[in-house]
């Protein structure tokens, strides 16, 4: 889904296999003082992990993105 660096991926952990998490899309929300609400549509591929009989899954991960107005980049500590 991603074959370019840079793109959103990642893994779960699954009898002892890797299996990839491509992001498909990310849908942003109306922006409020402080936060920004977030959908990230995800892929899930089961079927990396061989006969375990998990269907590969879609889900929508729902979040809410936190920051500070005005912080300068510089001053962010991880």
């Amino acid at each position: 889904m991603n074959p370019e660096h840079g793109y959103v991926d990642g893994s779960v952990y699954l009898v002892a296999t890797h299996c990839p998490v491509d992001v498909t899309r990310i849908e942003f929300g109306p922006a409020a003082p402080g936060r920004i609400t977030a959908t990230l549509h995800a892929h899930f591929d089961f079927g990396a992990a061989g006969a375990i009989d998990i269907h590969n899954r879609t889900a929508d991960l729902k979040t809410t993105l936190r920051f500070e107005l005005g912080r300068p980049v510089s001053a962010a500590t991880p």
